[in-house]
């Protein structure tokens, strides 16, 4: 079995969109000639036509991936809770640096994020189901959310007091430098993860349940369970 978790969103908007498209390419191309049985591909979720170019990259990658002579299971996902996660690390730099939030209106767009050891239950699991192969499944946990709400319950779980302000019309050009300057993540990682702020990413089918049945970590455990790593010094943020 081989997995599939490559992201490029450091480069440019176009550039990405075709590196990801050429590594999806080579990946494609070289386990055909290999003796890999089955390839599990963990993407974003996507339920609309007015895409990120972000998702639009996840949706490309999965057209060229299920292309292949080697079946692949897909798992789409949002927001994954974790250390390391880019979105993640931008919540816990906003919440922890800043006693004021200035974010983009489209900050109210809702969403539903999952903790990473269900990601990670998710991607072993696949590894016995061989039903799983050939199927596409969405992934999530057990909230809906606005990126609002996630900053609010991030600020209530690590016990700070946070007022947010949801401006309109703020460019995301100027939030990209903004975030920049106060998080650890790279200007052209927030510049498309902001973009994709637009799209909701909400589960729509709950499938995946019917074949690997796990206890579903709600948002606020997650982040307990993320700062419980943190602390024992069992991760280290990779930003």
């Amino acid at each position: 079995i081989a997995y599939y978790l490559i992201h490029s969103m450091m480069s440019s908007k176009s550039e990405f969109i075709i590196q990801e498209k050429q590594t999806a390419i080579n990946f494609r191309d070289f386990v055909e000639q290999t003796n890999v049985k089955r390839a599990i591909y963990l993407g974003g979720i996507y339920s609309d036509n007015n895409l990120s170019k972000h998702l639009k990259s996840r949706q490309n990658v999965e057209n060229i991936l299920c292309g292949s002579q080697v079946p692949i299971t897909v798992l789409r996902a949002g927001i994954i809770v974790g250390s390391g996660s880019a979105s993640f690390e931008i919540i816990r730099d906003l919440v922890e640096r800043l006693p004021i939030i200035i974010t983009p209106s489209k900050i109210n767009t809702k969403t539903q994020p999952i903790a990473i050891r269900n990601v990670i239950d998710y991607l072993t699991g696949c590894i016995e189901k061989t039903e799983t192969s050939g199927k596409i499944f969405e992934i999530g946990g057990p909230d809906i959310l606005t990126y609002k709400e996630m900053l609010k319950i991030f600020a209530q779980e690590r016990s700070y007091k946070r007022f947010i302000i949801s401006v309109p019309f703020l460019p995301l050009g100027l939030t990209s430098y903004w975030l920049y300057f106060i998080t650890s993540t790279p200007y052209r990682l927030v510049l498309n993860l902001l973009e994709s702020l637009k799209n909701e990413v909400i589960v729509k089918n709950n499938e995946i349940q019917n074949f690997i049945p796990t206890e579903i970590i709600g948002y606020r455990h997650a982040i307990r369970l993320a700062f419980d790593k943190i602390q024992q010094n069992m991760v280290v943020s990779s930003w």
